[in-house]
């Protein structure tokens, strides 16, 4: 699994919800280590990205999807409407 991809992907999500750094990774891990995540100066370990998508809204099922290509928008829709009353 390419982790670039992976934090590329996290960091795509997480400016199209508006959620800044520091909320995304409290509790998580610091700040700093972070910012080298999503700058691919570090490597995103697995488990660590999970919680970032899970705490994103992103199920982290979907990642192999995400990293094959699909647009991440296409995904949103998708559980947008999987979660919408019938």
């Amino acid at each position: 699994m390419d982790r670039h991809k992976v934090a590329n992907i996290i960091s795509r999500c997480r400016r199209q919800k508006g959620v800044q750094q520091e909320v995304l990774c409290r509790g998580i891990c610091s700040n700093a280590n972070y910012s080298r995540i999503e700058s691919g100066d570090a490597e995103i370990p697995l488990v660590m990205a999970q919680a970032f998508l899970e705490r994103l809204g992103v199920d982290p099922g979907q990642l192999e999807q995400l990293l094959e290509g699909e647009d991440y928008g296409f995904c949103q829709r998708r559980q947008d409407i999987e979660k919408a009353p019938t």
